[in-house]
């Protein structure tokens, strides 16, 4: 039923909806392959990621299989196959877009070098490069009007959060939670700004998940409680409350964020600025895993599914048999069915929101 309800909005997309491309930012939940050529641990271009690709292909994206803007590419008809990554890209007259995310990146600089990965400011620099190239092939007006129909697609913070604060002390030290939120909010805002002022017009904006329910925070909320006498060192069996209460907050204040942002671009020109609720869908997919199919929410598929992601995520490693029973593919992402999850709802939910 999921396939035939998947398949009737991709073939009435082309009457539906005038957008000619996607483009993406942020983290590994929307990077399709950037990193392939980094000189950084933070890639996923090796078995056992991909295996749920044709050919069981390892493309860069961290999951075994294509992310979000995969299938609503699919679902706009840009692509039946998937969003390539900039990186090694050849920019044509018909590109459909590309995406510029780098796994490991944050709206916080320090979060990208910390692990040799592209800063949003790269990947706004790298888009610049791109416009050129348009520009080049179609001409300043046809390139003007490609971008303002565009998408643009956004999901980057769960970095920021989960690592440079919760993970490593500097961040901590210098800013309250809230203060820190507030932080990554202006980065946001400047990234939007950014993008509106090189001609996009229709964004959509991630908030972040329930990063309490992800694997290694479970693991390293172990280890802490290890180190604290009389506890023991056993792996929480249900999120982290605080955790995910922090994203909560954050969501609360990006969603005020956007529509300030959304009076000041469209007292200038028409714009959309949709936020994309992925917080609820993960968390019911964490308490609820029957309802999607899934037998394991606090491991994940790759190795003793506790710390493995990365390098530690490789074909030497065990792994289950069966990814779509996961909802997580490694300690940190989302398998192929999870994403297939979020996707579907982005497709019911956000896209008739950039119906002509």
């Amino acid at each position: 039923m999921t396939l035939l309800i998947t398949f009737f909005i991709s073939s009435r997309a082309n009457s539906t909806y005038d957008i000619p491309a996607m483009f993406a930012f942020g983290d590994s939940t929307l990077d399709t392959g950037n990193n392939n050529n980094l000189v950084t641990f933070i890639k996923a271009n090796f078995p056992p990621y991909g295996e749920g690709f044709p050919a069981k292909k390892a493309t860069g994206r961290f999951s075994d299989g294509r992310l979000v803007p995969d299938y609503v590419l699919a679902a706009l008809n840009l692509s039946a196959d998937s969003l390539p990554a900039y990186s090694g890209h050849t920019v044509t007259i018909n590109d459909f877009g590309v995406c510029f995310a780098s796994a490991g990146s944050g709206l916080d600089d320090e979060t990208a070098i910390r692990f040799g990965v592209q800063t949003i400011g790269n990947q706004v620099e790298e888009f610049r490069k791109y416009i050129g190239n348009m520009i080049f092939l179609k001409g300043k007006a046809q390139t003007k009007e490609f971008l303002s129909k565009s998408m643009f697609v956004i999901s980057v913070g769960s970095n920021d959060i989960m690592i440079n604060y919760y993970m490593f002390p500097e961040r901590s030290i210098m800013y309250s939670l809230p203060q820190y939120h507030d932080f990554l909010l202006v980065r946001l805002k400047a990234l939007l700004k950014k993008l509106y002022a090189m001609g996009a017009r229709n964004f959509a904006v991630a908030g972040l998940p329930p990063i309490g329910c992800v694997p290694l925070q479970l693991t390293i909320e172990a280890f802490k409680s290890s180190m604290i006498p009389g506890l023991p060192a056993q792996r929480p069996n249900k999120c982290i409350q605080y955790q995910n209460d922090a994203a909560l907050t954050y969501n609360v204040k990006l969603q005020q964020m956007i529509q300030e942002l959304l009076q000041q671009f469209n007292s200038v020109e028409k714009s959309k600025i949709v936020y994309a609720d992925i917080f609820t869908n993960l968390l019911d997919m964490s308490n609820n895993p029957h309802k999607y199919g899934f037998v394991e929410t606090k491991k994940g598929c790759c190795g003793t599914g506790t710390i493995e992601w990365g390098p530690l995520c490789n074909s030497l490693e065990w792994r289950c048999f069966n990814p779509s029973q996961y909802l997580f593919f490694d300690t940190f992402h989302p398998t192929q069915a999870a994403y297939k999850v979020l996707a579907d709802d982005f497709i019911r939910t956000v896209l008739p929101t950039f119906a002509n």
